[in-house]
C-alpha cells in the first residue's frame, strides 16, 4: 500500500510536468501553425490581386492593339478605347523612318480636354521601333516618374504610327500597405519606374513577387505587419490554457485518489501496530503460563504453540507450526477429536473435553483437561 502511495505521487507530478509542458508545446506549435496559415492567406491573396491586375491590364492592352488601324484612320479617338483604370492620357506620334529623326520630338496628349506637352529623344524612339517586336508595344519613361506604353502601328515601309498612353494605377493595390517597394527595369536592367514606401514595421513578414510583360520586369516586395488587425490572435493561448484546465482536472482527481490511498495507508499501519502490540501482549502472556496453549487454524493446524509444548511435552513450538494438531494424538483419539471439534457449535459457547496428547518420543502420553474457544477476525 505504501508503494502504491508513493507510485501515486510519483503520477502526479509527472502528470503535472507533462500538462505543462505539453501546454507550452502546444502554444508555440499552435501560434507557428496559425502564423503559417497566416502567411499562406496572405501570399494567395497577393497573388490573387496581382493575377487580376496582370489579366485586365493585358486585356486593356489587346484591346488598344485591335483598335490601331481605326486609331490611324481617325474613326474613333484613343480616349475611347482607353481603360480608365490603368490610362489616363493618349498621344500620337507619326515617323517617318527614311527621314532623319529630330533629337528631340514634342507629343501632345489629351489630358482631361487640355493638353499636356512631353518630349520624347530620338534614342527612345528608336528603342520603341526596333524592341516593340511581335507584341508591338513597349514600355519606357518619359518624366522620370510615371511609366508609358508605346504601341508601334506600321503603315507601310516607310511610315510608322506611335500611339503612346500614360499608365495610371497599375500598382494601387501595392500601395495600400504600409511598407512596400516597386521597381520596374526594363530590357537593360535601368530603373523606369520607381516606388517605396521605406516603413517596415516590426515583426514584419516580407512577401516578394515578380511580374513580367513585354521588355519590362516589375519587382515587388511587400512588408506585412503581424500585430496589427490582421494579427495572429489569441488561438494558440486559448489552446494552451485548455490543456492546463485539463491537466488540473486530472491531476486533482488523482491527488484525491491519492489522499484516499494515503488514508488507507495510515489505517492499515495503525491497525498493524494494534496488532503486533497486541499479539507480542499475547505472547507474553502464553509464553509464562504453564498450561498447553494453541492456536489451530480452520484445518486444524497448529499457527501458534506455547513455550509449555516444550516443558511438557519436549516439543519446540516453531517446529509446530503448520503441522497438523492430530499428528500430536494417538491414532485412537485421531477421530474422535476431530469428529467433536467439527461437529460443535461454537456460537453456543467453548468445547470442553478430554484427550491424550503424545510426548515427543512417540511413547508417553499425557491426559490434557481441554477447553477450545473460537478465534474471529475483527473483520469478519
Amino acid at each position: 500500500m505504501k508503494k502504491r502511495v508513493i507510485l501515486g505521487k510519483i503520477l502526479i507530478y509527472l502528470v503535472l510536468f507533462f500538462g505543462i509542458v505539453l501546454s507550452v508545446l502546444a502554444y508555440f506549435y499552435t501560434e507557428q501553425q496559425h502564423k503559417q496559415l497566416w502567411q499562406n492567406s496572405k501570399h494567395a491573396q497577393l497573388d490573387l490581386e496581382l493575377s487580376n491586375i496582370e489579366k485586365n491590364f493585358y486585356l486593356a492592352l489587346l484591346k488598344i492593339k485591335a483598335n490601331l488601324n481605326e486609331l490611324n484612320d481617325h474613326k474613333i479617338e484613343g480616349s475611347d478605347i482607353l481603360d480608365k483604370r490603368y490610362f489616363d492620357r493618349w498621344g500620337e506620334l507619326s515617323v517617318n523612318l527614311n527621314k532623319p529623326i529630330k533629337d528631340v520630338q514634342t507629343i501632345d496628349f489629351k489630358v482631361d480636354n487640355q493638353q499636356v506637352s512631353l518630349q520624347i529623344t530620338q534614342n527612345q524612339i528608336n528603342k520603341i521601333i526596333n524592341n516593340a517586336g511581335d507584341l508591338g508595344y513597349y514600355f519606357f519613361t518619359l518624366d522620370s516618374e510615371s511609366l508609358y506604353v508605346a504601341f508601334v502601328n506600321r503603315i507601310n515601309d516607310e511610315k510608322v504610327t506611335l500611339h503612346i498612353s500614360k499608365i495610371k494605377n497599375l500598382f494601387e493595390y501595392i500601395s495600400k500597405f504600409e511598407g512596400y517597394l516597386i521597381d520596374v527595369i526594363n530590357e537593360s536592367g535601368n530603373s523606369v519606374y520607381y516606388r517605396t514606401n521605406s516603413v517596415k514595421p516590426e515583426n514584419s513578414y516580407v512577401i516578394k513577387r515578380q511580374l513580367k510583360e513585354s521588355n519590362v520586369t516589375a519587382n515587388i516586395i511587400v512588408y506585412l505587419n503581424h500585430e496589427g488587425r490582421d494579427g495572429f490572435g489569441n488561438y494558440s493561448v486559448l489552446f494552451m490554457v485548455l490543456i492546463l484546465i485539463l491537466t488540473f482536472l486530472i491531476v486533482s482527481y488523482l491527488f484525491k485518489q491519492n489522499t484516499e490511498l494515503n488514508r488507507l495507508n495510515k489505517k492499515m499501519l495503525d491497525q498493524s501496530y494494534g496488532l503486533k502490540s497486541a499479539y507480542s501482549l499475547f505472547k507474553k502472556i502464553t509464553g509464562n503460563s504453564f498450561d498447553i496453549i494453541s492456536i489451530l487454524g480452520p484445518d486444524l493446524k497448529v499457527e501458534y504453540a506455547n513455550s509449555s509444548y516444550a516443558k511438557t511435552l519436549n516439543y519446540n513450538p516453531a517446529n509446530l507450526q503448520g503441522l497438523a494438531f492430530t499428528e500430536l494424538l494417538p491414532d485412537s483419539n485421531r477421530y474422535k477429536f476431530v469428529r467433536k471439534v467439527k461437529s460443535f457449535d461454537f456460537n453456543k459457547g467453548a468445547l470442553s473435553f478430554d484427550f491424550e496428547l503424545l510426548h515427543s518420543n512417540k511413547k508417553d502420553k499425557i491426559i490434557v483437561e481441554s477447553m477450545i474457544h473460537p478465534v474471529y477476525d475483527e473483520d469478519q
